[in-house]
């Protein structure tokens, strides 16, 4: 949930598209079933008309919208030693209506600019105030993929925290009219406090479910695991400090899907989730080497769909 983390990373773009039409070519095909959208609650799913390459979903379950952005992306050589692959991040963005009780938890510029012209009708950011934005403006979590390029093995993983956290130490203040200035947050006052693993699960099991369309993909292997959660803290001088938190955890949850009942390709996963599991990083780290404590799920021969999370509600 860092800024570190949030912000867009150099890619080359072809690199960026391609890993834009493997999640189209994956949520397109599955939005297109109506099964599909029963079981989910997503409704429809629409390219981004700004420059970066992202999707708008909507969901029958929810007013507001989700986003997905390519925030980097990359071939690989060797995944699991299976051969090259596509590697890409997601950023996962939610736009709350106005009417939602979740909009009360966004921060006070999120909530301004949600009400304003940056939005159009349908509750999405207009293309040309869509670049404005920071890189964490409506952000809640983080999704990364690599597909092998045979489709031997696809790895997707999410994480998310309970609660995305901001505090300002100065408090803030907006000018309603010109030189009249009204404070609308206190000193050391919680800017963001977003429930963002709540909006952000509802994202990922469909995900999962949609690349396991193919009648030959199961789920082989999946891990849950926690970590103290990260509050961003903005100092009176304007600099911004990252703190653990003593009472929000940040969640993650990865699958690992195969083709085949390969058991040398199982074995290499096991290897991998093993060394998740004993706290090492993933194959395509981030910056934020803080450790998980990670638990493996059972999984059913043949499964398609998440097990559920031990205590909490995963669909």
């Amino acid at each position: 949930m860092s800024r570190t983390a949030a912000a867009p990373l150099a890619a080359e773009e072809a690199v960026h598209l391609k890993a834009f039409r493997e999640l189209e070519s994956q949520f397109l095909r599955a939005l297109s079933l109506p099964t599909f959208r029963r079981r989910w609650g997503f409704t429809r799913m629409r390219q981004s008309p700004a420059a970066a390459p992202a999707y708008f979903l909507w969901s029958n379950r929810r007013r507001g919208v989700h986003a997905l952005e390519v925030m980097d992306a990359r071939r690989g050589s060797n995944l699991l030693g299976l051969g090259p692959y596509l590697w890409f991040r997601l950023g996962m963005k939610y736009y709350p209506h106005p009417d939602e009780a979740v909009f009360e938890e966004f921060s006070v510029i999120e909530r301004l600019l949600r009400l304003g012209p940056s939005f159009g009708e349908q509750g999405i950011p207009t293309p040309a105030s869509s670049r404005q934005f920071g890189p964490d403006s409506f952000a809640i979590g983080f999704i990364e993929c690599a597909v092998q390029d045979d489709r031997a093995l696809t790895w997707l993983s999410m994480w998310a925290p309970d609660r995305w956290v901001e505090i300002r130490e100065a408090g803030l203040s907006v000018a309603r009219f010109p030189g009249d200035l009204t404070q609308v947050l206190p000193p050391g006052g919680r800017n963001r406090n977003v429930p963002a693993w709540a909006l952000a699960w509802p994202v990922y099991p469909p995900l999962v479910a949609a690349f396991c369309l193919d009648s030959s993909v199961r789920l082989r292997s999946a891990m849950t695991a926690t970590r103290p959660a990260l509050t961003i803290v903005t100092r009176s001088d304007g600099a911004v400090q990252e703190t653990p938190a003593a009472d929000t955890l940040e969640r993650r949850y990865d699958a690992c899907l195969l083709p085949t009942a390969d058991p040398e390709i199982g074995r290499r996963i096991d290897q991998a989730m093993a060394r998740l599991v004993g706290g090492s990083a993933a194959a395509d780290p981030t910056s934020d080497t803080r450790p998980w404590q990670a638990t493996r799920l059972p999984i059913t021969r043949g499964r398609k769909t998440l097990p559920p999370v031990p205590g909490r509600r995963t669909s």
